[in-house]
């Protein structure tokens, strides 16, 4: 049989483990430029619109639309081929796509930069998630360490 210090850990461990892994994996990746000798290779980029971008793709993904990402499926010298996975606007609003391909020229954009792991951002979430942990291991005196039982003990009366 489980101790009730055993089964308020797992518990309270399970609510909050799904929650510390999704912003530990979310907060470790940044985009960063991207060298021109990279060819085709399955990675995840964003690619920035200019002015003509914006005007060129305003009936495919609407209006003010600031950035793609989304997976690189080919590179040549004057076209990207990427497979859309979301539209960032202007206004910062994102619309998520579910992989719609589009085919951008090197007139049509800014910038493109790829998607890799930061290494500050990473450990600042281990570094989080483990005082969190800590935090909450301590706040719950899971491993000993609480309040001594009164003195005296016994019933009423025949202390």
């Amino acid at each position: 049989m489980s101790s009730p210090v055993s089964v308020v850990c797992s518990r309270g461990l399970a609510r909050i483990a799904p929650v510390a892994l999704a912003a530990l994996c979310a907060g470790c990746y940044e985009y960063g430029p991207m060298p021109q000798a990279r060819g085709n290779g399955r990675q995840t980029v964003e690619v920035l619109l200019n002015e003509r971008g914006r005007a060129d793709f305003v009936d495919r993904i609407g209006p003010d639309a600031l950035s793609l990402e989304g997976e690189l499926v080919e590179r040549r010298d004057s076209t990207l081929t990427v497979n859309v996975a979301s539209v960032r606007y202007i206004n910062q609003s994102v619309t998520k796509w579910t992989g719609e391909r589009l085919v951008v020229s090197s007139g049509q954009l800014r910038d493109i930069r790829n998607k890799r792991l930061s290494v500050s951002k990473t450990g600042f979430a281990v570094g989080s998630a483990i005082g969190g942990l800590v935090a909450f291991i301590v706040t719950r005196s899971l491993f000993g360490g609480g309040d001594s039982p009164p003195a005296g003990g016994g019933l009423p009366g025949e202390q």
